[in-house]
Parts: C-alpha cells; sequence; structure tokens
C-alpha cells in the first residue's frame, strides 16, 4: 500500500516500535524527507539506500537513556543516496 502513495515527499514514523520498512518504499520517488526517530530498528533499513531522492534521513533516538533504534552499522550502499544532505543517528550503538 505505501508503494502507491507516489507523490509523497515526507513521511515520519517516530516513536511507533516499527522494526522494517516494507520493499515497496523504493517505490516512492518523490520521498525526501524520513523520520524514524526512537523506532525499533537494530539495523540501518537497506531500502533507503534505494531511494535515490531521499535528503534527509533521521533514525536517532532521543537519549541514550531511551533506547529505540540499535543500530551498528550504516551500509556502504548509502552512497547511492547521491541527494541526501543530512543523515541522524545519533544515540545508536554505532561502531
Amino acid at each position: 500500500m505505501i508503494g502507491k502513495l507516489k507523490n509523497v515527499r515526507s513521511i515520519q514514523f517516530t516513536d511507533l516500535n516499527i522494526t522494517e520498512l516494507p520493499d515497496t518504499m523504493k517505490d516512492l520517488t518523490r520521498l525526501r524527507t524520513i523520520d524514524l526517530r526512537q523506532d525499533r530498528f537494530s539495523q540501518f533499513p537497506e531500502i533507503l539506500t534505494q531511494i535515490p531522492s531521499l535528503e534527509e534521513i533521521d533514525i536517532s533516538n532521543s537519549n541514550a537513556y531511551n533506547p529505540g533504534n540499535t543500530i551498528k552499522s550504516i551500509p556502504s550502499s548509502i552512497k547511492n543516496n547521491i541527494r541526501l544532505k543530512k543523515l541522524n543517528t545519533s544515540y545508536n550503538a554505532l561502531e
């Protein structure tokens, strides 16, 4: 269903305990910003590297004492996001 929202430019899935994103996210060709703060991702969602229109990704946590996302690494394929200007991973477990 989400892949049918072709013209959406911004998505906010903050504090929804999401652990993964659907593959249909790659069909959101106009998506510019995605906010995944304080969810439950243990890995960086690889599907985000397949959305070249993304300019801002926020997959941070609000503080170290209230962990949500526990991402340990960013895939090297993030370099495919040539329009990416901001990637916020604050308070994750990056190595």
